[in-house]
């Protein structure tokens, strides 16, 4: 493996763990997330089950797809690809995402 592929692969793995985590965050009890929202300044969560079971949904999306980039960053030569393809997706998905909140 030369550097080049270590390095992508190794920042890979660092987006893969963020992932991982994030999604691992929305499993939270509800008061500790009530809380967390309280401190960021979002306010109140709100207490509906359908609220509940998007943050479930949404944790289970980012834990599967920290685990894709886990696994492709394993052989970045191999799924050259996909790489390309994820970060095409991370370099257009940040700004757009920032205009969406602004």
């Amino acid at each position: 493996m030369t550097m080049k592929t270590r390095v992508h692969s190794n920042r890979m793995r660092i987006i893969a763990i963020a992932c991982i985590l994030s999604g691992a965050f929305c499993f939270l009890p509800e008061t500790w997330l009530d809380s967390f929202f309280v401190w960021g300044g979002m306010g109140h969560a709100p207490h509906a089950v359908v609220f509940s079971d998007a943050m479930r949904q949404f944790g289970s999306t980012l834990i599967a797809f920290g685990a894709l980039v886990w696994v492709i960053a394993r052989d970045v030569v191999r799924y050259r690809s996909l790489v390309i393809a994820l970060m095409v997706i991370q370099l257009i998905g940040a700004p757009v995402l920032c205009l969406i909140d602004v």
